[in-house]
């Protein structure tokens, strides 16, 4: 009981100094997230380490809100991550309001799902599915390229991530 009650604190202790990293010591590139702990990390795909679309060792997405189907700040991805949530992408209006016309309301908060909701400039990982009916419809958000997982060339098209590309 000892052992569970001191990892449980230590797990709290991540998530309080990862959080707080986030927020108070954003970089100039945007975010500067604390590395995930091990124990996030053991659960993903078993890879020596993951790529981005450009082959590249995948960089974090953001942290502020802290995103990723791990919310660990990367658009990692794994086998219960069912949505594919590989896209790194800079909200914008025009995406949230698409977004919630297909029946995923991003902007609003659900508290119980410990989600804040996002606003236009958040960044976010996105299920690649629902970034490419974006683009499709002319609304995708622009893309981080260096923290896009290469898991999203499965659906999305090379051209089309670096067409998206932030500027």
């Amino acid at each position: 009981m000892r052992g569970r009650v001191s990892a449980l604190i230590i797990v709290i202790q991540s998530i309080v100094v990862g959080f707080a990293a986030c927020v108070l010591a954003p970089d100039a590139m945007g975010q500067q997230c604390e590395a995930p702990s091990e124990e996030s990390r053991m659960e993903k795909k078993e890879e020596s380490e993951s790529k981005n679309v450009l082959g590249q060792p995948l960089q974090q997405c953001g942290c502020n809100p802290m995103t990723g189907f791990y919310r660990d700040g990367f658009c990692e991805t794994g086998a219960r991550d069912i949505g594919s949530h590989t896209v790194c992408a800079v909200i914008t209006d025009e995406f949230l309001t698409f977004t919630k016309s297909r029946g995923n309301d991003l902007s609003t908060p659900a508290p119980h799902f410990n989600f804040p909701g996002l606003k236009s400039g958040d960044r976010w990982c996105l299920c690649v599915s629902r970034w490419k009916e974006a683009y499709d419809a002319g609304v995708a958000p622009p893309v981080i390229l260096e923290a896009t997982h290469e898991g999203a060339l499965r659906v999305a098209g090379i051209h089309e991530l670096q067409g998206s590309r932030v500027q």
